[in-house]
Formats: C-alpha cells, structure tokens, sequence
C-alpha cells in the first residue's frame, strides 16, 4: 500500500473534452461493444440486420466463450417470411422518447442524432440498467480482493492522471468499474505491488480501447508507457490485460453509473451546465465509497446524484417528475423506491467531504481535495464550491413524483 504508483510526470491545466450527447454517448458504448472481440459477453453482441437473408433463412446472433459475433443459421422455415410475422405491441411514447423526437428536425446534427433515438430510448435504458446490475461487482468480495486502503490510493492517482492526460470522465468510471470487478474476482489471491500497477495499466488500456475515437488524442502505446514513467514495458500491460480477461469474464464494456448519469440527463439539459456538472462531481465523490457505490442499482445513484443536483440548483418540481419518469423506464421493478434512500446516503456523504476537508486525518480527505481541485475551475462552473442544500426540501419535491 505504500507503494509508489506509477503516472505522469508533471500536472498542467486545461479545459476538458468536450461532453458528447445522449445519442453520442450512446452510440460511442455500441461501437465499443462491437469493437470488442475479446469474448462472448452479452453486450458485445452485434446487430444484424436480417432482410438481407433468402426467404428460407434467418441470422441470429449467439455469442460464444471464444467469439463474441458468432453466427448461427437457423434451419428453413416452412412458413412464408410474410405470414410468420407477429404484430409488434406499441406502447405510449415515454417523456424522454417525446423529448428526443423534438429533434428530429434539429438544424444541427447532433440533436439530429438525439432524435434518431426516440424509438429505441425506452428498451435502451432497460438494458443499460439491466447490464449494468449483472455485471456490478459484490463489495464483500471486493474487500477480500483489496484493502480500502489499496483502494483509496488508487482512486486518488487515477483522478490526478486522468486529469492531467485529459482523458474522459467515461473513460474514468470505465476504469474504476473494471479494476473492481478484477478484484472482486480475485478473492483473497495475493498481488504484489508490481502485478497491482501493471494491472491499474491494463484496466486504463482497456478502458481508452473500449473508449471513444475522439478521447485518443495520442498512440495508446506512448500515453500508457508514460503513465508507467517509461518503467513498465507496454508488452507487460498487454500480458496482464490478457490476464484479466478470464477474470472479467471477457465482458469490458458495460454500462457504468456515469452512462446512465448521460442518459438520464437527456431531458435536464435546460436545467444548466452548472447543474450537470455538479451531479458528475457527487458521482465520481461516491467512487471513494464503495459500499454506496455498489449499493444501488447505478441506475439509482445517477438519479440521485442529478437529485442532489436539481435540488441545489434549485430547479422546479416538473424537473424532478421528469426525473422519476425517466428512471421508471430503466426497469419495471420500480427502482424508484430506492430513490429516496440513496439519496440521504449521498446527501450524507456530501456533507462529509466538506467536514473531511478540515480534517487532516480523514481517510479520504486526499481523494476529496484532488477531486474538488479538478471541479473548482470555471470550465466545471465551480461545482465543488457547491454547499450541500437542506434535504428536507428535497425530499418534499421528490416524494409527489414517487407517489405517480
């Protein structure tokens, strides 16, 4: 644990990359899924398109151990294509679907981008939230796997690298999300410090891999050879990436709390910047807490943290309604219910990182201050100056919408 970890030699400030839209975040985990052939996980399935098959046969994807895009030729049918066609249910159009068809006639592409969502958003957010949950890694097996201390350390040098290298705040939970899940599946297996920081290279690795064209500004060989400060071999980060997989059960691109912060978010643009990027400074504050990280459906916690974050803004109560609404499409358990509850957790852990701040001996005091540090600047509109508000005035705007 008091090992040196390896990063970036000097730490300079600049603005960070510009935030992609619903639509873009979107496709940018679908191209990741199909990019990735690493394995058979569900969510690098690949979309077929299947009009183009004789009248006799049809495709069916059926991932496999070894190949993701394995294909499966489905014997003749007797029955004409026209006459084995079911009706399709149609079901009300949600708010969000409503929302993103707005822009269909958008004059810019991007919100032309939005609006080709609308008619796949609603089963999108279900299975965003339903990889999400499958994939989540237990937290009793993740204590087995690393100490909090361990695990303190290297979240504060992942925000402090991230920001220095200018990588994407996706390409941030990505990381954390894959490290845990490695630990969690490597109960009591004992690492040395070395195998620790050629495993934080490799989960980076896949992590920038998995990630968007536009966040790689450099060749993915010099940026992890200059995290590792030219010590580490880039042929060892690619063993202990391949090492990991097995572990990962070859799935590395699954939906993360900060995907689901994206698609929730849809319809709170018109709420402000200031908004939006105080919500990603309270999600990327519960990574320090695992326990509540892990807790609740990544689903919940990105609702609470944009909550939290219409609360303090002092948004109206149609924000909130719009809000629930949005988080009911993600299952139809009614995650709502947990909506209040994990939002007086992350209410109590805000309040925590302001007492931490004059504390020297807290425990996550170095985490917070980094974290704050990359939020202070007016690109971030000043979000970790935010005070956490009174949480009975929340809970009065939340719990109308609930009751719907």
């Amino acid at each position: 644990s008091g090992s040196r970890r390896p990063g970036p030699r000097r730490r300079r400030r600049s603005p960070p990359a510009p935030r992609m839209g619903f639509a873009a975040a979107l496709g940018a985990r679908r191209c990741r899924a199909a990019r990735s052939s690493i394995g058979g996980a569900a969510c690098c399935r690949k979309l077929l398109d299947t009009d183009g098959c004789p009248e006799s046969e049809y495709v069916a994807v059926s991932p496999g151990p070894r190949d993701a895009h394995a294909v499966v030729v489905v014997a003749p049918d007797p029955e004409p294509r026209a006459e084995r066609r079911l009706p399709v249910p149609t079901a009300p159009a949600s708010g969000l679907s409503r929302h993103l068809a707005a822009f269909c006639e958008a004059s810019e592409i991007e919100q032309q981008q939005d609006g080709s969502l609308s008619d796949v958003v609603d089963d999108a957010m279900r299975s965003m939230h339903n990889a999400s949950e499958h994939y989540k890694p237990s937290v009793h097996d993740l204590w087995r796997g690393v100490s909090q201390a361990d695990r303190r350390e290297t979240l504060d040098w992942i925000v402090q690298a991230f920001g220095v290298m200018h990588f994407a705040d996706s390409a941030l939970f990505d990381t954390v999300l894959l490290l845990d899940r490695h630990r969690a599946a490597m109960q009591h297996q004992q690492v040395s410090s070395a195998v620790s920081q050629r495993n934080l290279l490799a989960a980076i690795c896949l992590a920038l891999k998995m990630g968007s064209r536009e966040d790689q500004r450099l060749p993915l060989r010099s940026v992890v050879t200059h995290l590792g400060r030219e010590q580490i071999p880039f042929s060892e980060v690619l063993a202990a990436e391949l090492a990991m997989l097995p572990k990962l059960r070859f799935c590395v691109s699954t939906p993360t709390a900060y995907d689901l912060l994206e698609a929730l978010g849809a319809r709170q643009a018109k709420q402000g910047k200031r908004c939006r990027n105080l919500a990603e400074f309270l999600l990327q504050l519960t990574l320090i807490d695992a326990p509540l990280h892990y807790r609740y459906a990544h689903s919940v916690l990105a609702a609470s943290a944009l909550a939290l974050a219409l609360s303090a803004t002092e948004a109206a109560r149609p924000a909130f309604q719009a809000l629930v609404e949005d988080l009911n499409l993600t299952s139809h358990d009614a995650p709502r219910e947990q909506l209040l509850p994990c939002c007086a957790d992350l209410h109590q852990l805000w309040v925590e990182s302001v007492e931490c701040r004059a504390c020297p001996t807290s425990p996550i005091r170095a985490f917070v201050e980094h974290l704050c540090e990359k939020f202070a600047g007016g690109d971030r509109h000043g979000a970790a100056a935010a005070a956490p508000p009174d949480f009975a005035p929340l809970a009065a705007k939340l719990k109308p919408a609930l009751r719907l």
